[in-house]
């Protein structure tokens, strides 16, 4: 289901970052990604903004992972793994992450930074 949510102006500086970046809030719906995202992902901005994050799942990353992000998170630290998600040609990639809770108000909001392994040179 798709539902709207503001970015708050404190967080619109993590999307000039020059890696894929998604903010999303404290029920995990996308509020933003920036260009580079877009560009690793396939997904415009405009297509994807009020989607839950976890719609790019690929069913590939263990289920020990998420574990490990939700009870990091729910203790407001950042937590640091890789996913393996689909791309919107239904191609597979792999992604090291570093997702950080950040407070603000009465809102907790969640920026993810990620950087596609298989750019990785050896």
């Amino acid at each position: 289901m798709k539902g709207k949510s503001k970015l708050p102006c404190e967080l619109a500086g993590y999307l000039k970052l020059g890696d894929a970046v998604i903010i999303t809030d404290q029920d995990h719906r996308i509020l933003d990604i920036n260009a580079y995202y877009e560009q690793t992902t396939g997904y415009s901005r405009n297509s994807i903004i009020g989607f839950k994050a976890g719609f790019l799942k690929s069913g590939l990353t263990p289920l020990s992972t998420y574990t490990s992000l939700k009870n990091e998170l729910r203790m407001g630290k950042p937590w640091s793994g890789v996913f393996t998600n689909r791309k919107k040609s239904g191609e597979i990639w792999h992604s090291s992450i570093t997702i950080t809770p950040i407070h603000l108000g009465e809102q907790w909001y969640f920026v993810g930074i990620f950087r596609e392994l298989e750019q990785l040179k050896e």
